[in-house]
Order: C-alpha cells, then sequence, then structure tokens
C-alpha cells in the first residue's frame, strides 16, 4: 500500500468572533476585521465600475500577492494574476495604502498572504468578492503535522482495504484551526468512501496545529490520495 500526501494545501484567514485575552498589543475586533475586509472590497469594486462605465465587458480573478508586515503595512505587492491592465494599475494604486493591523504582534512575523477577486456582472450591476489566503511558511507547518499523523491516516486505508482491496481513492477535507490550534467543523469537500471519510476525520479531531495570527482561524483544504498498486503520483 502506498499513500500520497498531495500537496494542495491553503490556509484562509478570516475574522474570529470568539474573545481573545488581552496582550501587550490589543487583538483587533470582529468588527474592525469587517470594515477592512469591506474597505479592501470596495476599493476594487470601484476601480471594476469605472472601467465598465468605460464600456468594458470584463468578469473574472484579480490575484493579488503582498507581505502584512509585523507593523501591520502592505509590502512587495505584486499583480499574480492580471485581469485587465487599468483595473490592475487602479487596485495597485488602492492596495498600497491597505493596513493589516491584525498581523500588528509583539514577536510577530510577516505573513505572505494572496488576495483573489472575484469580479463578475449580475443583472448588469458590478460584483466584488474576495478570499485573504496565508502562504509559505504556513503551509509548512501545518504539512508537518499532518506527516507527523500518517501513521494514523494508513491504519484507515488499511481497515478500510480488508473490505475494499486493491482500490486507490482520493478524500479532500477541510476544516479550521482556532485560536488554540484545533480543529474545527471538519468535513469532507470531496469523498467516494464514507467510512474511510468518517475514520479520517476521527483521527484529525484530536491533532493540534499552529496557532493562527489574533482573531483569526486558518481554513485549511486538504486531499489525502491512496494508492494501493503503488503506481500512481502526487
Amino acid at each position: 500500500m502506498k499513500l500520497l500526501v498531495a500537496s494542495l494545501l491553503s490556509a484562509v484567514l478570516f475574522g474570529c468572533a470568539h474573545p481573545q485575552p488581552k496582550e501587550t498589543v490589543e487583538p483587533v475586533s470582529q468588527q474592525w476585521l469587517e470594515e477592512n475586509a469591506g474597505t479592501h472590497n470596495h476599493d476594487v469594486l470601484n476601480c471594476y465600475s469605472k472601467r465598465l462605465k468605460a464600456g468594458a465587458k470584463i468578469e473574472g480573478e484579480l490575484i493579488l500577492e503582498f507581505t502584512a508586515t509585523d507593523k501591520g503595512e502592505m509590502s512587495d505587492l505584486k499583480i499574480a494574476k492580471s485581469i485587465d491592465p487599468e483595473i490592475d494599475r487602479c487596485v495597485y494604486g488602492e492596495a498600497k495604502a491597505w493596513k493589516y493591523p491584525w498581523n500588528v504582534r509583539k514577536g510577530g512575523d510577516d505573513l505572505q498572504m494572496r488576495d483573489t477577486f472575484h469580479l463578475k456582472r449580475e443583472d448588469g450591476v458590478p460584483r466584488v468578492s474576495f478570499e485573504e489566503i496565508q502562504i509559505g511558511d504556513s503551509h509548512t507547518a501545518i504539512h508537518q503535522v499532518i506527516n507527523d499523523h500518517i501513521g494514523e491516516v494508513r491504519e484507515c486505508y488499511a481497515d478500510r482495504m480488508k473490505s475494499h482491496p486493491a482500490e486507490s481513492v482520493k478524500i479532500v477535507l477541510e476544516w479550521d484551526i482556532d485560536e488554540h490550534g484545533n480543529v474545527k467543523a471538519p468535513h469532507a469537500k470531496r469523498s467516494h468512501d464514507r467510512d474511510l471519510e468518517e475514520c479520517l476525520i476521527a483521527k484529525l479531531k484530536t491533532w493540534k496545529f499552529p496557532v493562527p495570527p489574533k482573531n483569526m482561524v486558518s481554513r485549511v483544504d486538504f486531499p489525502f490520495v491512496f494508492d494501493s498498486g503503488g503506481s500512481a503520483n502526487e
């Protein structure tokens, strides 16, 4: 039996409403997080609306990659995926002024971030939504926790093989990591084997992960790929 743990891993950060203990630097409130997200979305929507008024017919994704510094500032901004040169320039100019005070932490690190903005028209009205994803070292740390528990994952598949021998399977699990490193709301995004899915989730609930930034939780999307014949690739 060969277990293949694929490298697809995303940690989506969003505001967490749970109360936080006081520290030297006060944690950011849920209200601020919502307002901050709204401001960024509003800036992109303004850029998009101006372009549409000029007669352009554009829909798609605009992706920004940048560093949120330990001073809560935007740094190293780049357009990772372009949607339109004029929209790109407009958003780039606005984004350089965005702030990230949730990352102002004593002894905190700079965080590598990716914002994916979804631009579309609904009944002729421009709409924008976005996801903010942490990239970089956090992925390695989360991946390491999974590798540390790979024996438990193999146990689940070994049990499955007793009734379904020589079958390959892929299960994609999604879960949140809360402010204590605990797994919350684990569920299968893709699964064709309920017993294996339930076994993996039961194991996952006992694992501890790196703690995300204050007032944030991490959302992880991870595929477990099993190949009994040993011929498949990651």
